[in-house]
């Protein structure tokens, strides 16, 4: 495989395989054959339910994996710097000034023990961005970015005393410090309640628009994807099922999972009727644990559409119209929940 020469794309992933390391010795995968290319500008949702793989993609990514988990496969491109072959040091220099990442939780990735100024500078300080006597100034301009309240207060509180939008307008100015070619979003809104939910989320489109960096946004809202994403790539139990444009997926989704995901968000546009104040639409069972995945296709056990085949046979990923992918064997088959 050869390295990309399109300088318009800023990431690209392929055939990525990330394994648990067992304490017996044995390896188990988590995240099996993904791939996907996020162009420059662009904003790519990477959708799912929890134990899909997501996370672990973008911790691939970032090189940031935990201790007992390895990339087996596959290779990751920043541009045209082949990362997977990056030893640790070079992948630091990278991390934080040419591709950044917003965690879920704030609390936990901000150190309570320095002020919210000191760690925005450190970021500048560290990648060279600026020396000492800037970096205050420009962590400053970073606070005002993101619009915090009082900005020249914030500078000197230690994050405890800011509330949960707060802290992760901080996360935001930290990752867009070095202007990064690349943002990944890891389900930045799970711990912030709905208000707080939209103003973060609409100061990232209005920043993503100003600033020009392709966003990889993690989330397993479709609400999310439909009203800030480009394009689409939906994941289960660790491998990716479809991939599209935003629209062309809202509009004609192939797979039985992205199907039922987008089945499953509520719908306030239209007359609410004693049936769907019942209850909302749901997909029976669970994503399979790490181990316990079916043979043939991951979804087979939890899809109306499933025949012999689909439990003993894997699905390749084959296309389905202009830039649409789609990995099941009944994807051009009519769907009577659609």
């Amino acid at each position: 495989m050869t390295v990309a020469t399109n300088t318009e794309t800023a990431l690209r992933i392929e055939d990525l395989t990330v394994s648990l390391n067992r304490p017996d010795g044995t390896r188990v995968p988590v995240v099996e054959g993904v791939s996907l290319s996020l162009s420059r500008g662009e904003v790519m949702g990477l959708v799912g339910e929890s134990g899909c793989g997501k996370s672990v993609t973008a911790q691939a990514v970032m090189g940031v994996l935990s201790g007992n988990m390895q990339i087996t496969g596959g290779r990751i491109w920043l541009g045209d710097k082949e990362m997977t072959a990056m030893p640790e040091r070079a992948l630091r220099q990278l991390r934080g000034r040419d591709i950044a990442m917003i965690f879920q939780d704030p609390m936990s990735s901000l150190n309570p023990l320095i002020t919210i100024g000191k760690q925005i500078a450190e970021t500048l300080i560290i990648h060279g961005i600026a020396n000492r006597r800037t970096a205050r100034a420009r962590a400053l301009d970073l606070l005002k970015l993101v619009r915090i309240p009082s900005p020249e207060a914030r500078m000197d509180e230690f994050p405890h005393r800011l509330s949960g939008g707060m802290r992760q307008r901080v996360m935001i100015a930290i990752a867009l410090a070095c202007d990064p070619a690349v943002l990944i979003a890891d389900e930045p809104t799970t711990a912030l309640d709905v208000t707080i939910q939209r103003q973060i989320l609409s100061l990232l489109g209005e920043l993503q628009d100003k600033l020009g960096v392709a966003v990889l946004m993690i989330t397993h809202d479709f609400g999310v994807v439909r009203e800030f994403a480009d394009s689409v790539t939906v994941m289960y139990a660790g491998k990716v099922v479809e991939q599209a444009a935003s629209d062309r997926l809202f509009a004609d989704p192939r797979h039985p999972y992205s199907r039922k995901l987008l089945a499953a968000m509520p719908h306030f546009s239209r007359e609410v009727t004693d049936a769907d104040r019942a209850r909302l639409v749901e997909i029976p069972g669970i994503v399979p644990p790490i181990g316990q995945r079916p043979a043939g296709c991951n979804f087979n056990p939890r899809c109306d559409r499933a025949t012999e085949l689909c439990g003993t046979r894997e699905p390749v990923t084959e296309p389905c119209g202009p830039s649409h992918t789609v990995a099941c064997f009944h994807h051009g088959e009519p769907d009577a929940a659609h």
